[in-house]
């Protein structure tokens, strides 16, 4: 039985020792992606995908669905869970699990933007400038320097799990907590921050289409909701299964959905039928438990 995570490192996969009278059989395929969690076009157009669990960054053709791996399991990318893009093409990766904040150059250069963000989750692009939050109970909200020496500019803190965030029209940053089913802004410059909409189920990213229209994923219940941000007012839009991660609009206002549970990617439609067109499977990413 073939093991992906030994593959990658050019070893051998241990094949499971069953105690007599015990049988091992596959049940169900592994997924292309190792889970799937924040996702950013390019400006190649592809759709890159971060992979937390299996450390990887991966690009998508959304036309032909093709995978190209841009940064692979051992190298120095490590547990990317949001990915992001500036003006010259640099990708900015949060690494979840090693708190730090790293900048790919397009000849695949890797180096270290900061690495002391515990738990750096959502990260966007505003501007070309550079902000980041941290995604656990008393996270923080930061503008970074990737260009300078300068230290990480405190915005905002005591945030209640904070995940992917995004600029908005009005100009400040827009991001959920996720806990607390809330969207919340904040001002980039003052540091002001103002509820938006409440009620939600595990909110989990705050993205804006090219209109200008604000579409938040519920991971809770699989909706994701057009939120107006003057009034507050929800809409949903799209309903597809519980887990969504993340999400990304294409230059046409595409929506595309990713499941951190199975590793599924898919466009979706947002006239109400639902319909989708999938990318990458969803499959099995990881042994959550047995019974």
């Amino acid at each position: 039985m073939n093991n992906r995570f030994a593959v990658l490192h050019g070893e051998q996969a241990v094949e499971p020792r069953l105690i007599e009278g015990w049988q091992c059989s596959r049940m169900t395929p592994a997924s292309a992606l190792f889970g799937a969690n924040g996702m950013q076009f390019g400006s190649d157009g592809r759709l890159y995908v971060a992979q937390a669990m299996g450390s990887q960054v991966t690009a998508i053709d959304t036309t032909t669905g093709e995978l190209e791996v841009i940064a692979e399991n051992g190298g120095l990318i490590t547990g990317p869970d949001d990915v992001a893009f500036d003006s010259q093409g640099n990708m900015y990766s949060t690494e979840v699990m090693s708190a730090q904040v790293t900048m790919r150059k397009p000849d695949g250069e890797v180096t270290v933007v900061s690495a002391e963000l515990p738990s750096a989750n959502g990260v966007t692009v505003f501007n070309d400038r550079l902000f980041i939050d941290e995604h656990r109970p008393k996270g923080r909200l930061f503008e970074l320097y990737p260009n300078d020496d300068r230290p990480p500019r405190l915005i905002a803190k005591d945030l209640d799990s904070p995940n992917a965030l995004a600029g908005g029209p009005d100009g400040k940053l827009y991001y959920p907590l996720v806990p607390k089913g809330e969207i919340w802004r904040a001002d980039p410059e003052s540091g002001e921050l103002e509820q938006v909409t409440t009620g939600l189920f595990h909110p989990t990213a705050a993205k804006f289409s090219p209109s200008g229209e604000l579409l938040v994923p519920q991971a809770g219940n699989g909706e994701v909701v057009k939120i107006d941000i003057d009034t507050g007012e929800q809409s949903v839009v799209a309903k597809v299964r519980p887990g969504i991660d993340n999400l990304a609009i294409d230059a046409e206002g595409k929506l595309y959905l990713s499941h951190f549970v199975d590793g599924g990617v898919a466009e979706v439609a947002m006239d109400g039928s639902n319909a989708a067109r999938v990318l990458v499977e969803a499959g099995w990413v990881g042994p959550w438990g047995i019974a």
